[in-house]
């Protein structure tokens, strides 16, 4: 395998690892454990669709045959939106 192109394989997948764990780091004073636990098992997931999309995109084949690529190009965007969402700071209801 080129070497280019084992780092465009893992790059995204140690990039998606790192990043959520240097935001752990940084919250983790702040961060309910709850909340922590989902960050967890979001970046896995998010880790292993990233590695999935960049190994599967440039597979030829007709569109049947890359259903999977597609479901998991769409499950993806949710997923990285709920990781933005846990990091965004939350305000203290007014009494």
């Amino acid at each position: 395998m080129n070497e280019w192109r084992r780092l465009a394989i893992l790059g995204p997948t140690f990039g998606i690892l790192i990043a959520s764990g240097a935001l752990l780091f940084l919250t983790r004073r702040s961060i309910l454990p709850t909340r922590a636990a989902l960050v967890g098992l979001n970046t896995a997931y998010l880790a292993n669709a990233a590695l999935c999309l960049v190994v599967y995109g440039p597979m030829p084949g007709t569109v049947p045959s890359r259903y999977g690529w597609i479901v998991t190009m769409v499950i993806v965007w949710p997923m990285l939106l709920e990781l933005v969402w846990i990091f965004i700071p939350r305000q203290k209801a007014l009494k």
